[in-house]
């Protein structure tokens, strides 16, 4: 029985697969897009209860794609994936309203943490 299903949004490879397995691992039910217009796309399809989200994206901007989701999608936890959690963007992303924002690499515990917290909040599907 899965746990809810979760958007991973970012278009590097290796990360997506690293985010695809711990959270399969943890139960959940992963899609993924390597653009935020195939998030878009796929956010109608697999509804996801939370959307992990990077901020540096092709195309439209991680930032962009966040307030895209805030306003179709107003009670879905955004988690924003950042390499630098101290730039700008990250500042931003939390002003924008993302629900939290990490930095890579990120610890398997606080992965779970954050997703558990973020499932609380979620609406149900």
């Amino acid at each position: 029985m899965s746990l809810g299903r979760v958007l991973v949004v970012d278009d590097d490879p290796r990360v997506m697969g690293i985010l695809r397995d711990m959270l399969q691992h943890f139960g959940y039910e992963v899609s993924s897009a390597a653009s935020a217009e195939e998030a878009f796309a796929a956010m109608v399809d697999v509804r996801g209860r939370v959307v992990f989200l990077d901020l540096q994206l092709p195309g439209i901007s991680g930032l962009e794609a966040l307030a895209y989701f805030r306003e179709h999608y107003p009670t879905v936890p955004v988690i924003v994936v950042t390499g630098n959690i101290e730039h700008e963007m990250a500042h931003q992303a939390r002003d924008r309203g993302a629900f939290e924002v990490i930095g890579k690499p990120f610890s398997l515990t606080a992965l779970k943490d954050l997703l558990e917290r973020a499932m609380n909040l979620a609406p149900p599907q």
